[in-house]
């Protein structure tokens, strides 16, 4: 049979979570600072160095984009996995909807690059997924 995951069971696999997991539990607030300093460093020297250049700026402002339309996802697997929505407030998640829904509006009047109108299409699945999550749940959080 063909194996499609070379890293299962490997020890480089076990690496591999080992700091996926590990990564946002710092040790130290000065650790936290260097690698914040680190990134906004490189970034801002890349940026710098690269603000000519179209595709550079087309790939940082698809990246961001699409980063910022993934934030809801890890609260809709937790909810998902604890097949609850204990501890979430349904109104923060209809302002984000009504924020994400605003945004459409704006990026399609507008003229935006298609990018932004899509990410912002996926962050409104994302939220009403959530809020579909409240009314599936429901009787468990009670």
């Amino acid at each position: 049979m063909l194996n499609t995951n070379a890293f299962n069971g490997t020890s480089m696999q076990k690496e591999a979570d080992i700091f996926v997991e590990s990564f946002w539990y710092w040790n130290k607030f000065s650790s936290y600072l260097l690698a914040l300093f680190t990134i906004v460093s490189i970034l801002s020297v890349m940026t710098y160095l690269f603000q000519e250049s179209t595709f550079y700026v087309y790939v940082i402002g698809t990246l961001s984009s699409l980063i910022e339309a993934l934030l809801g996802i890890p609260q809709l697997r937790l909810n998902y996995n604890k097949k609850n929505t204990h501890g979430l407030s349904s109104l923060l998640i209809m302002m984000w909807t009504f924020g994400d829904c605003y945004k459409l509006v704006y990026y399609y009047s507008y003229d935006s690059p298609i990018q932004l109108i899509c990410c912002s299409m996926f962050q409104i699945c994302t939220d009403l997924s959530i809020l579909s999550q409240f009314w599936i749940y429901r009787n468990v959080d009670e």
